[in-house]
């Protein structure tokens, strides 16, 4: 599983906020971890779970969903972005992103996430470390 950049084919592009964290993933040598959100979240909403591993020595990745809109507000204003995507165009948008690591990733998805999380993981066969969905917990 040795690759520079993940692929781009299929209806998916990786972004490039999304290749720059397979990019540090892979210069830093140590375990990644794939962070999925579910439905009507965003990537942000993994950044106190992604603080934890990193400080426990592992690399977090945080990617979108295809077509994510960068901030809360922008998902407000247009909600419409979060519709029309099939389960396969998802779950083929983490498999090009895990793919492009050179190590294998544990891989935690919450709620909706957690089936992208299981698809992406047994999705041609990728080589992973674990997959674990994760239930909301409130703090």
């Amino acid at each position: 599983m040795k690759a520079s950049n993940p692929p781009q084919t299929g209806a998916t592009t990786i972004v490039e906020h999304e290749m720059q964290q397979v990019q540090r993933a892979n210069a830093t040598g140590r375990p990644p971890v794939v962070f999925i959100h579910g439905l009507w979240l965003l990537p942000s909403s993994w950044d106190r779970w992604a603080k934890v591993f990193e400080d426990a020595g592992y690399t977090a990745l945080t990617p979108g969903w295809p077509d994510d809109p960068e901030t809360v507000e922008e998902a407000n204003a247009k909600p419409e972005v979060f519709a029309k995507k099939t389960i396969g165009e998802v779950a083929d948008h983490f498999e090009q992103i895990v793919r492009g690591l050179n190590r294998k990733p544990a891989i935690i998805g919450h709620s909706f996430g957690g089936l992208i999380a299981q698809i992406t993981s047994c999705h041609g066969r990728l080589r992973t470390r674990r997959t674990t969905s994760r239930k909301a917990t409130t703090s």
